[in-house]
């Protein structure tokens, strides 16, 4: 082949394998695509002593390629880690973002820094307080402890966690059966905790590495006894048995003392305002008549005076006439 026909039109040849290039660089581009993928962050290398508090766990990655793999593309294909080795105590501490990509055929561009929270780990023990806000009537706590195992001691709880939330930290359960019984035991109470007199839920704060409680659960014992008070109540006479005889009535009812000091549980005490003392016989009486009689106290109660004398005034009936037995 000679020259002369390689020559021949060059400048059309030259424009048509420029346009070729062209068509394959646009097919080529046609095929690359663009997409956002959520990635989990992993922290490494945080220095002993430290904590991380409410941490970003994962981050937007901008990511180009084939469109085939881009479209397959998931947050397992791209890593995101953060190295923590310099790390220091702070605030909005800035923190630098390596991504990289499972496929070499996938670009993935450098997330900006983000910003963590840093504070010290601490680890403090605290004491359990049994809290029993139901008390049935007339019981009353008097001991109230949270034991771990078998033991009979007292026992504390190891909070490890962020200093910041140590700070003011107290541990409690509560008891929200009602109290009344001289002992009981509540198993496996879940172990709560309030800071500076605010509930705080220990377990929706996320930090690395984790809050630990040790132990989480406690039981509760509890011991309590009756309750007692005191209160003045009346003395009423009752019906008598037997009224006077024919011809007589009764114009009037004295009892001594009038009222007297009661003490018991307090649930007896509560509605105790009155005691119906004895009916007395008047079936024989045509004159005065007085009586000493026991204070029936209910069960448990005792009175400032266990006998009452109950005195009935008779008189002659002037509208009957007296039977003629009760006649002198």
């Amino acid at each position: 082949m000679s020259w002369s026909l390689v020559t021949q039109d060059w400048r059309l040849k030259l424009l048509a394998s420029g346009l070729a290039i062209l068509m394959l660089g646009a097919v080529a581009f046609s095929q690359t695509t663009t997409a956002t993928v959520k990635a989990t962050i992993y922290y490494n290398n945080l220095p002993s002593g430290l904590m991380l508090l409410e941490p970003v766990d994962k981050i937007n990655v901008f990511a180009t390629g084939p469109a085939d793999l881009i479209a397959s593309l998931t947050s397992a294909s791209i890593t995101a880690s953060a190295d923590l080795t310099h790390l220091k105590k702070g605030s909005a501490v800035s923190v630098p973002i390596v991504v990289k990509s499972t496929d070499l055929r996938i670009t993935v561009l450098p997330p900006p820094p983000i910003t963590v929270n840093v504070d010290d780990q601490t680890s403090i023990a605290l004491n359990v307080d049994v809290r029993t806000p139901v008390q049935a009537t007339g019981w009353s706590v008097t001991q109230a402890v949270a034991r771990c195992g078998p033991t009979s001691d007292p026992c504390k709880v190891t909070f490890v966690g962020p200093a910041s939330v140590a700070t003011g930290l107290r541990a409690f359960v509560t008891i929200n059966d009602q109290i009344q019984a001289l002992s009981t035991d509540s198993l496996n109470q879940t172990v709560e905790f309030e800071q500076n007199g605010r509930p705080i839920d220990i377990t929706k704060l996320t930090t690395i590495p984790k809050i630990t409680v040790d132990p989480s659960t406690v039981t509760a014992h509890v011991e309590a006894k009756r309750g007692t008070a005191s209160v003045q109540v009346t003395l009423v006479d009752d019906t008598p048995t037997r009224r006077p005889s024919p011809g007589y009535r009764v114009t009037n009812i004295t009892v001594d003392p009038v009222s007297v000091l009661c003490t018991g549980p307090a649930d007896a005490i509560a509605s105790l305002t009155a005691i119906t003392l004895p009916g007395v016989d008047l079936g024989s009486s045509t004159s005065n008549a007085s009586f000493k009689v026991q204070i029936p106290a209910p069960t448990g109660v005792t009175c400032s005076s266990a006998t009452a004398r109950v005195t009935y005034a008779i008189s002659a009936n002037p509208n009957t006439s007296p039977s003629p037995s009760a006649s002198p």
